[in-house]
């Protein structure tokens, strides 16, 4: 009896932990059953092993508790000792058992706690079910937040510098007790054996340089952001502490079974539709609250240590990305914020510094359109406002209405602490060059597009070129050419719309977003910023206000993909390019396999899957989960529709590593990198400037192009004919070497 309690409780903990983790992202139901189930099975299997080996499971246990391995690390241990030492194998769980077991638990989870509840989401055409919190658990981690270990996420900051990466499988964390990191994110073992053989002496550097980097708390901003979260309000991005209120029933006098009239009938529906919409938006708050609470908590934890350090891998394209979640140099505004490099530096009589410092704080407010001398003159112009912040913050809020609000503060407390102390002030955050939509670069670089070559900042301008403001613009005209013939185009330009409007759609056009794309994203605008019920009656379309949503961003998107065609050729030409030769690959089912300017050789290789239904009753229910599985065969649809993000994802990523190599040979030592944004030292930022743009020069020195061809030749039989490379504009890629605002 005693052991089937054990066994339950282990079960429940489990399970639990896993629920819980699971509620900080938007994670499918069909990959947390299947997590659930691979931990029971891992469980299983050492509990077994005890029972068949106990004096040794013994001595295992023991040296590991010796040395302060924790549960987590532990299992781990004895997983691999057990497979590994003894040969100890127990048969393998199937898809579908583990399925059953996570799928019984998540829902018995649900029915006897009332601490989560089942979300669905429209995504790239699929419904996916998500496991979301419900108020009553939010307010428990309100409540218990120091004590609810169970919610802590398994990866954390380190306070020594993680260990260099020389292998696959050898680097990042210190702890021979926890699960090996993969130094590359991926599945494909065979990739990964390749790899591992390769020399790819850029890559390792890049990466190494980048964990190096050594951090600390921002204790001033931290203060700050504590007192902001305990008051609850919905400030400076932070959500609100509590849901939304529901609307009470516009009848309460009226029961069901009372006739309604057309009126009453009316208003109910839209009395509905008002409470789901409050309904979607406070599940989308939890878990923004969720990972609000868990990122202040952390920040706490670490804030008395002098250097902390975030270990780093790459994905399949070569991207970087730190392996603690939430809290880390490539979070959110709040987590960016709570963020500087540790070792502080003097900017006294650096004229390239200071000016540096000044034009990050106008870009972290927003004003980032205009030239770097009217950014400094902005922030010169409000010197004595950005003193009050800095002097009291929590009633001087002005920096709350900034774009990035918490980094704003933390550069409001630096600049007002430089002004005060011009000599002997030390700069510790990181200053951001960020690309002009940085896919777009690489296309017009590529193609040597001097049109939108110039649109994106590859030339020196006076101003900063706007592609965004650019795009709309054209939009507009296009509008006001058929607006008398068109009611929907009048509509919309009496509607007005801006930049914003366009931001997405162009944002995503280098990595294969379509024109369908383009209607959700116009349907999310107007979401951000109109009732539903406004839109109906200000558009007068559709049968009801979802219908009209969708009616109004369908006829505006035909109209914004003529005008991105328009403006940006170069980079629908490449991706129809890429698509053509994936589409040859396809037909001889090859993957498809190119080296990066950096020497990182990219696989892609997506594998079909077929669906399975799951059926499982509980309690007299019957409960169904769809899983993927594996087919063997190569899923020749995604390999098109990936290949144009995953080609122009490996080019920036290979810049990154060319410029974190450079920076490292001329000196530069700390760095936040989000992928197509840099960020180091303002004593370091012009000299960082001028390294990004030589390592882009350095890439499109080469024939990218033609050297992507040429790889994928090897992977295909010798007879198959390639179409010959698409033509080519006029663009001089030394011209980036010379402009100001390439990154800016």
């Amino acid at each position: 009896m005693q052991r089937l309690k054990n066994a339950n409780t282990q079960i429940s903990y489990i399970s639990s932990k896993i629920i819980f983790n699971s509620l900080f992202g938007k994670t499918s139901s069909q990959a947390l059953y299947r997590e659930i189930g691979e931990a029971l099975e891992n469980e299983w299997k050492m509990q077994s092993f005890k029972d068949e080996n106990l004096e040794y499971y013994k001595k295992v246990i023991s040296d590991l508790n010796k040395r302060g391995a924790k549960n987590n690390r532990i299992l781990t241990v004895v997983k691999y000792v057990f497979q590994k030492q003894l040969d100890f194998h127990l048969e393998k769980w199937s898809v579908t058992e583990k399925i059953h077991a996570g799928m019984v638990l998540v829902d018995l989870f649900r029915e006897s706690t009332g601490l989560i509840e089942y979300d669905y989401n429209y995504i790239n055409g699929k419904t996916v079910k998500t496991v979301v919190p419900t108020e009553h658990l939010l307010q428990l981690i309100d409540n218990l937040n120091d004590k609810l270990e169970i919610m802590h996420p398994q990866l954390l900051p380190m306070v020594v510098q993680p260990k260099p990466w020389t292998g696959m499988y050898n680097g990042g964390y210190l702890s021979p007790y926890m699960r090996r990191n993969r130094m590359i994110k991926s599945y494909d073992r065979n990739y990964l054996t390749m790899l591992e053989e390769q020399k790819m002496p850029m890559v390792y550097n890049a990466l190494n340089i980048a964990q190096s980097t050594s951090w600390q708390v921002y204790q001033k901003v931290l203060m700050v952001v504590k007192a902001l979260w305990e008051e609850g309000q919905e400030i400076a991005g932070l959500p609100k502490r509590d849901d939304y209120i529901l609307p009470e029933f516009p009848f309460p006098n009226l029961s069901k079974e009372d006739e309604r009239t057309e009126e009453q009938t009316i208003i109910i529906k839209g009395w509905k539709r008002t409470c789901y919409e409050i309904h979607k938006k406070n599940i989308a708050k939890r878990s923004l609250r969720m990972q609000t609470s868990e990122i202040i908590r952390i920040a706490e934890q670490f804030s008395d240590y002098e250097s902390i350090y975030f270990p780093y891998t790459l994905d399949s394209r070569g991207r970087m990305y730190c392996l603690p979640p939430l809290f880390n140099p490539q979070g959110n505004d709040l987590a960016k914020g709570l963020l500087c490099f540790s070792k502080g530096k003097t900017v006294k009589d650096d004229k390239n510094a200071i000016k540096w410092l000044t034009i990050h704080g106008a870009n972290m407010y927003g004003f980032d359109k205009v030239g770097y001398e009217e950014r400094i003159q902005w922030v010169k112009d409000r010197e004595d406002m950005i003193c009050s912040i800095a002097e009291n913050p929590l009633k001087n809020r002005e920096w709350t209405e900034a774009d990035k609000p918490f980094q704003f503060l933390a550069w409001s407390f630096e600049y007002a602490e430089f002004l005060k102390n011009p000599d002997t002030f030390k700069t510790h955050i990181p200053i951001q060059l960020d690309g002009t939509c940085n896919g777009l670069q690489h296309y017009s670089a590529l193609l040597k597009d001097e049109i939108g070559g110039a649109a994106v900042n590859l030339t020196d301008t006076i101003l900063p070129s706007d592609i965004y403001n650019m795009v709309a613009e054209k939009l507009k005209s296009r509008l006001n050419a058929i607006k008398n013939t068109e009611p929907l185009a009048a509509k919309w330009l009496e509607l007005g719309f801006d930049r914003k409007l366009c931001k997405k759609n162009v944002m995503t056009l280098p990595y294969g977003e379509s024109e369908y794309g383009n209607r959700a994203f116009i349907s999310e605008y107007l979401q951000e910023n109109y009732s539903l019920e406004y839109l109906w009656k200000f558009f007068k379309v559709g049968k009801n206000p979802n219908d009209c949503l969708f009616k109004v961003s369908l006829f505006l998107s035909k109209h914004l993909w003529l005008a991105i065609e328009d403006m940006l050729k170069s980079a629908i030409i490449g991706m129809e390019y890429l698509k053509k030769i994936t589409s040859i690959a396809n037909k001889y089912s090859s993957y498809m396999e190119w080296t990066t300017p950096a020497g990182l050789i990219v696989r892609q290789n997506y594998q079909a899957q077929r669906k399975k239904i799951i059926r499982t009753e509980l309690y007299g229910s019957i409960l169904k989960s769809t899983v993927n599985i594996d087919n063997g065969k190569l899923d020749k649809r995604k390999q098109l529709s990936s290949i144009a993000p995953n080609f122009i994802h490996s080019l920036d990523a290979a810049c990154l590593m060319i410029y974190l190599n450079k920076c490292n040979e001329a000196g530069i030592d700390s760095f936040m990198i989000v992928h197509d944004c840099v960020g180091t030292y303002a004593t370091d930022t012009e000299l960082s400037a001028q390294l990004i743009r030589e390592a882009f020069v350095e890439i499109y020195r080469q024939p990218v192009l033609q050297n992507f061809l040429n790889d994928i030749k090897k992977v295909l039989p010798q007879e198959v004919e390639l179409p010959s490379l698409p033509k080519f504009g006029k663009l001089n890629i030394e011209n980036v070497l010379d402009s100001k605002f390439f990154f800016s």
